[in-house]
């Protein structure tokens, strides 16, 4: 099946946003001391019981993130669109809700989402930015919900800009080979 011309038009525009983000989320980082990336989310929460007290370079760091969610966002709609569009297997990258849904402690899914962070870190902005954790908290997606904050608080932010780095790469690769862009 080929795409319509405007749903190719609609993931072009979310594409454009996605690197849009991503560039800012790149052009502050660039602003940070490198030793400041090995710093956690965890670190920076401990600091500031309330993030917007953070200033100066800790404000700065979760800007980087808070751009990268907003980039993630994109990302996951764009593979949602080529999902619903197309038959068969037409993601990038397997949703992280499928993946581990044969893993059941939270152990067991921190684990995994650890080790596969550079394929799931995008979806789990997104969805750490969407707050799912309301329907995650009252289903079979507990566990994964409390793993994921795990994963995300222990994560180094060099870690989750790595991560986001090499999807968008991907991204820009397989859109242009579905002749998307």
């Amino acid at each position: 099946m080929v795409l319509s011309e405007e749903v190719k038009r609609e993931i072009g525009q979310l594409w454009l946003f996605a690197e849009h983000y991503f560039s800012l989320a790149t052009r502050l980082k660039r602003k940070l001391p490198k030793n400041y990336l090995n710093k956690t989310a965890r670190d920076i929460a401990n600091k500031y019981p309330n993030p917007s007290d953070a200033s100066g370079n800790d404000k700065r760091l979760l800007l980087v993130t808070a751009h990268l969610s907003s980039c993630s966002v994109r990302l996951c709609t764009i593979e949602e669109t080529l999902e619903e569009k197309l038959p068969g297997d037409s993601r990038i990258f397997p949703d992280y809700l499928k993946h581990c849904a044969n893993y059941k402690t939270v152990q067991q899914l921190q684990k995994v989402l650890t080790r596969n962070k550079d394929k799931h870190t995008h979806q789990m902005l997104r969805d750490n930015v969407a707050h799912t954790e309301r329907s995650f908290r009252t289903n079979k997606h507990k566990n994964l919900y409390e793993a994921r904050q795990r994963t995300l608080e222990l994560l180094r932010y060099q870690e989750i800009y790595d991560s986001v780095n090499k999807v968008v790469q991907r991204f820009k690769k397989e859109l242009g080979a579905k002749n998307i862009l």
